[in-house]
């Protein structure tokens, strides 16, 4: 063979050598791996605002879209699937209940084995974004219940909604302020409060679906 030919041979032979440092090519058909959803960004908390007034905070995502979920929570009959068996929740109001600002509606409930009625009137109603509802009889002294919807895409391109419960609340007389309503808020109260949202976030999921 003459010399330039083997040296032709060779050069090529080294051009198609690979060393194991080297990158390998990435195949047009190798998968594409999975882009992990974030952590449930889920949070409850209950804060003093004032005396005898607290912040009760709640934040739930779900994989949904929010033209999905809003049109549940803006239909009052669907409450009762929020809500825990134990509370007796009941709708008195005749359905269907067309929400509108300036709309009440009346619920019986069982607190602590104890009947009581609850009226509600729409405050504030903004959909899909948001709406109000604030008790006019009922068990609290005050009882003013935010609900936000906001709208979110996960890194691995699905809709989601953040859905967040803001409500700010007082006790009735005798027990609406000072030591007494701070121990009658923290004994009963609160982990009352606590169990309720809990059982409605867990409903949330099963309805809409989880991130976890």
């Amino acid at each position: 063979m003459p010399a330039a030919t083997t040296d032709q041979a060779l050069t090529r032979a080294r051009a198609t050598q690979t060393s194991p440092h080297d990158a390998q090519p990435i195949r047009a058909d190798a998968p594409t791996p999975p882009i992990p959803a974030p952590a449930t960004p889920d949070t409850f908390s209950q804060a003093p605002l004032s005396p005898g007034r607290w912040l009760l905070h709640s934040r739930v995502t779900v994989p949904a879209h929010r033209d999905q979920v809003f049109p549940f929570f803006q239909s009052p009959e669907n409450l009762e699937q929020l809500t825990p068996p134990w509370l007796n929740f009941r709708i008195i109001t005749p359905t269907p209940i067309p929400m509108r600002p300036g709309a009440i509606i009346d619920y019986r409930i069982s607190l602590r084995g104890l009947p009581m009625r609850w009226r509600t009137l729409i405050e504030s109603f903004d959909p899909p974004a948001r709406f109000i509802d604030t008790q006019v009889r009922g068990p609290y002294r005050l009882w003013r219940h935010e609900h936000l919807f906001e709208p979110i895409t996960l890194p691995d391109g699905r809709d989601a909604t953040i859905i967040t419960d803001r409500v700010e609340y007082a006790l009735r007389w005798p027990a609406n302020t000072g030591p007494l309503a701070n121990l009658i808020h923290r004994r009963l109260v609160a982990p009352d409060l606590q169990r309720i949202f809990k059982f409605r976030s867990l409903r949330m999921r099963e309805l809409f679906g989880s991130l976890r």
